[in-house]
C-alpha cells in the first residue's frame, strides 16, 4: 500500500493541473486495478473487486480484518484451498492472492479454514505435534478437513477465553 502512495506523489509532481472527480492513478507494483482515486476532494483507496488484495465475504466475525478489507460478495461454488469443500451461500471467509508456478489466481477459504492455517491444528496447539516432538499427525483422520479446522477454532477460541475472559 506503500506503493500506491508512491505512485501517487509521483503522478502528483507531474500533474500540471488539480485532479478532478474520478481521476485514477494506477500503482504499477501491486496491481493496476487498485491504486487511488479522487472522490469527493480527497484521494481514497481504489477498492475495486477486481483488485488482487486480500478481501472477505460472509458476516463480519470480529477480527480487526473486516474493518480494514473490502467485503465481496460470497463466492458460492467456489471451492475453499483449504478443506476443497465448496463456498455456501451461508459462509464467511477470505479472498486472497494466490501464486503458483500455474500463475496468480483468488483463493478462496472459509473463515475456520482460514484461522486453522494461522493458529495450527488441535494436535499443533496441545503441543502433541511433530513441531514439539510428538507423534500426533496434527490432524485427527476421523474427521474432514473442514471438521479439523473448526475444532481447532473451538479449542484456541476456549484458550483465549479460559486466559482473558469472555
Amino acid at each position: 500500500m506503500r506503493c500506491c502512495l508512491l505512485a501517487l506523489d509521483d503522478a502528483m509532481v507531474k500533474a500540471t493541473e488539480p485532479p478532478k472527480e474520478g481521476d485514477r492513478v494506477a500503482c504499477p507494483y501491486c496491481h493496476d486495478e487498485y491504486g487511488m482515486i479522487f472522490t469527493n476532494g480527497a484521494w481514497q483507496w481504489a477498492k475495486t473487486e477486481h483488485s488482487m488484495s486480500a478481501c472477505w465475504f460472509g458476516r463480519h466475525w470480529g477480527a480487526p480484518f473486516c474493518d480494514s478489507t473490502p467485503q465481496i460478495p460470497v463466492p458460492v461454488g467456489e471451492t475453499c484451498l483449504w478443506c476443497e469443500e465448496p463456498i455456501a451461500a451461508d459462509d464467511s471467509g477470505v479472498r486472497m492472492p494466490h501464486i503458483s508456478l500455474q500463475g496468480t489466481r483468488y483463493a478462496y477459504q472459509h473463515v475456520e479454514c482460514f484461522l486453522r492455517s494461522i493458529l495450527g491444528s488441535v494436535g499443533h496447539q496441545l503441543e502433541l505435534c511433530r513441531c514439539f516432538g510428538g507423534n500426533d499427525d496434527c490432524e485427527p483422520p476421523e474427521m474432514s478437513r473442514r471438521e479439523a479446522a473448526r475444532a481447532a477454532c473451538d479449542l484456541a477460541q476456549s484458550r483465549w477465553r479460559q486466559r482473558y475472559g469472555s
